[in-house]
């Protein structure tokens, strides 16, 4: 699938909720995930029918915590789209709480690790940044939590992002040191170089592609500010 440069950021904000549904899923089995699904006319619904925002609204919803949907679509569907609102806004309670905990920060990450894989598969210089690269996972932990998620490419296939490694082996690991400093790198506080030169975090394994993916994700939290 290809997507417009105009369409982007939305299409990336999307899969960024996508994302934090997934985790927060994870940890609260009865509730609504919200799988994206791109639509025509600048449109973009969020756990099927019934939650549907218009490109520049969901960017909003993302970067500043609140827009509204699209009130024709809710009404059509108004339990789907009932259950996929309590939803968001059940995930949009827990980034902006106060503190560091581990739920919010597993959230945080997934999302902004999605966020990223975003770029590099529908960026074009993203994409030929990292146009050498398959068969690799990247390994993000937070040693405090014992979290990890990890970011991946097959052969083959787009850039994904999960829980669990889905091959053997980690082509790279970066490790924050502390809850504080894996959620200043999801708010875009965080320099991966001086950070680790700092003793904040520690790498290993293929450090060309940390570095690649690190100008990615910074690149992504530029245009897509977090509201962690």
């Amino acid at each position: 699938m290809s997507i417009s440069v105009q369409r982007l950021l939305p299409y990336a904000s999307a899969l960024a909720i996508e994302a934090s549904s997934s985790e927060f899923c994870s940890r609260n089995p009865t509730a609504k995930h919200l799988g994206v699904k791109l639509l025509p006319n600048q449109l973009i619904s969020l756990g099927g029918s019934g939650l549907c925002f218009k490109d520049k609204k969901l960017i909003k919803a993302v970067t500043s915590g609140f827009a509204f949907p699209q009130m024709f679509d809710f009404l059509a569907n108004p339990k789907n789209g009932y259950e996929s609102i309590v939803t968001l806004l059940r995930i949009q309670k827990i980034l902006t709480s106060k503190g560091v905990s581990a739920e919010k920060l597993a959230i945080g990450l997934r999302a902004g690790i999605a966020t990223t894989a975003a770029f590099a598969n529908y960026d074009p210089p993203s994409i030929e940044l990292l146009s050498d690269f398959e068969n690799v996972v990247i390994q993000f932990k937070v040693e405090e939590y014992d979290l990890s998620f990890f970011l991946y490419r097959l052969e083959g296939e787009l850039w994904k992002v999960n829980s669990l490694n889905p091959i053997e082996g980690i082509s790279a690991i970066l490790s924050f040191n502390s809850p504080f400093i894996a959620s200043q790198a999801i708010s875009g506080f965080f320099d991966h170089l001086a950070g680790v030169g700092l003793g904040h975090a520690s790498v290993s394994g293929n450090i060309p592609l940390l570095d690649k993916i690190g100008y990615i994700s910074r690149l992504a939290q530029r245009k897509l500010p977090s509201i962690l």
